[in-house]
């Protein structure tokens, strides 16, 4: 059985969050921001492909538990680049909004950046190819850091550029941030998970 929530499913999640909030939201306002939270959708999509296997195995570093070891479809730099002209080319036929489609097609692109900086190596330019990461979760207090550090900037910027508008809006708001918050401490700080081995379709 699958542990919920899974003890990896945070990832860079809040960094990507924060990155993501800061850039749709701080440079593209008219960029709606379901269709660019969409590509979330998208890549999750992609994680799941047949193709992608991966393990869980005891580690004292959180950020270390989940171990990939094939996933082209999904984390292959040229694939991540496929993804992306997809969803930017199904957005700019829906909208015609150039800025709006460069900034999603940019998005998208920039999971595979994240993932660069944070991933240890082992994410691959394309099926077979050599694999590359520079290892930022091999130190668990500097990724929380950075990680934390994103969303609150990402959260302070989303409350400078919009205004809810009514009470739903601003509720529905907080509960997001908080559980993405509290997804965020279980992953980071809860216990190590039993070892789980030949995972299909998880994602980073």
């Amino acid at each position: 059985m699958v542990e919920w929530p899974p003890q990896n499913v945070h990832w860079t999640l809040c960094g990507w969050f924060g990155v993501e909030e800061i850039r749709a939201g701080r440079f593209v306002g008219r960029v709606n921001r379901r269709a660019y939270s969409a590509r979330f959708d998208l890549a999750g999509i992609s994680a799941c492909s047949a193709g992608s296997k991966s393990q869980i195995v005891p580690n004292g570093n959180p950020f270390l538990r989940l171990q990939f070891y094939f996933y082209p479809i999904s984390h292959g730099l040229v694939a991540v680049i496929g993804w992306a002209t997809l969803y930017a080319a199904i957005y700019f036929g829906m909208t015609r909004y150039v800025e709006g489609t460069v900034v999603i097609w940019m998005g998208v692109v920039s999971h595979w950046l994240l993932d660069y900086v944070v991933h240890t190596p082992d994410l691959p330019l394309a099926a077979g190819s050599r694999l590359l990461g520079l290892g930022l979760w091999n130190h668990r207090w500097l990724t929380i850091a950075i990680e934390v550090t994103l969303f609150a900037v990402a959260i302070w910027t989303y409350q400078r550029e919009t205004r809810p508008k009514d009470k739903i809006g601003l509720y529905a708001f907080l509960g997001f941030v908080a559980a993405l918050l509290v997804a965020y401490a279980v992953a980071a700080f809860g216990p190590a998970p039993g070892v789980l081995r030949n995972l299909p379709g998880l994602r980073c």
